[in-house]
């Protein structure tokens, strides 16, 4: 799901006589909280009916311009149905389109990398330490790029995540690597960060992204 384009989520609503049975039929008011903003009504609401009690609405861009979205989606016959978006910020094309092809001189690529770094809102309290660490470190362009592809998300894995009793998530563990293989075998990681975050109900307070 990327953040800051429109798109459909689709969603089941739960008859509240028994809490268990598929409900049609129903006017379905869906609500959004953008980050931590309060609800408000979703601008295509009421939510269009597919079938078997299974419904989707389009949101807009702007209602997926947030590094979370909270969706709330009720109706006088069904229980109310609650659940997060966490849109993704940045795709390894959208790194090229705002980099370019690396450059033999690695300085004006870990430049770049930073700024992607800024654009995706990780928190990374260690990023500048992590660059200055990296032009020592990277022999050669595909060692920058290799990091590119785990800052952005890909392949990568998720290790031990935690929810709350809301369904939240409150931890986990990502790990980044070269190729899809090391993915599989959770081998040559390259880099390893650790992911935290608090709620008060259903809305976050804390966000934070530690590198292991």
């Amino acid at each position: 799901m990327k953040r800051n384009v429109a798109g459909r989520v689709s969603f089941r609503m739960i008859s509240s006589a028994d809490h268990f049975s598929s409900k049609t039929g129903e006017t379905v008011t869906v609500q959004v909280g953008i980050g931590t903003a309060a609800f408000q009504n979703a601008t295509n609401t009421p939510a269009t009916e597919k079938a078997s009690g299974f419904y989707n609405i389009l949101l807009t861009a702007a209602e997926r311009n947030a590094s979370f979205v909270d969706v709330k989606c009720s109706s006088s016959g069904a229980d109310t149905q609650a659940f997060c978006l966490y849109p993704e910020a940045s795709s390894i094309a959208d790194v090229v389109s705002l980099i370019g092809t690396p450059a033999a001189d690695v300085s004006a690529d870990i430049a770049a990398v930073k700024a992607v770094v800024d654009i995706t809102d990780w928190k990374v309290d260690t990023v500048d330490s992590n660059v200055d660490t990296l032009t020592t470190n990277l022999a050669t362009v595909d060692g920058i790029v290799d990091i590119i592809l785990a800052l952005v998300g890909v392949n990568n894995r998720v290790f031990t995540p935690v929810y709350n009793a809301n369904r939240k998530l409150t931890s986990c563990t990502i790990k980044g690597y070269p190729t899809a293989a090391d993915v599989d075998l959770d081998t040559n990681d390259i880099i390893e960060l650790d992911v935290t975050a608090t709620y008060t109900d259903l809305e976050m307070q804390t966000f934070k992204i530690e590198k292991v």
